[in-house]
């Protein structure tokens, strides 16, 4: 995958296009026992989006591996309470680990378009 800032050249799943919109910034962000952190976090990023500090549309993906402490609901209510589409949350079975759920995270990013993946940890 290739990308380039304005209007010009993107290679993304093989395919060439020109593109003069926003490109999508997927950050990927794996949570195990995260909710006493996820909400603040979860509103200072989309807090740049609103600022329009840069030609990017964030998509944020929590992967969750179903923590106990109630983060994926957090997450859930989260999404339901700001209607945020931009919002995704991936909720796996068990605890099956960070690097995982990094994988997982960016395959979904990658099927939904996006142009560039983060991680954050």
């Amino acid at each position: 995958m290739q990308a380039y800032c304005g209007t010009e050249m993107i290679e993304s799943k093989g395919k060439q296009k020109l593109k003069n919109t926003e490109q999508q910034a997927w950050i990927i962000i794996p949570t195990y026992n995260e909710a006493g952190n996820i909400v603040r976090l979860l509103e200072q990023i989309f807090a740049l989006q609103k600022m329009q500090l840069s030609h990017f549309v964030f998509h944020v993906l929590v992967v969750d591996d179903n923590s106990p402490d109630g983060t994926a609901q957090l997450v859930k209510d989260y999404k339901k309470k700001m209607k945020n589409d931009y919002l995704h949350l991936l909720l796996r079975e068990g605890k099956r680990g960070r690097g995982l759920a990094g994988i997982a995270g960016f395959q979904y990013a990658l099927k939904e378009g996006a142009d560039f993946v983060l991680e954050m940890d």
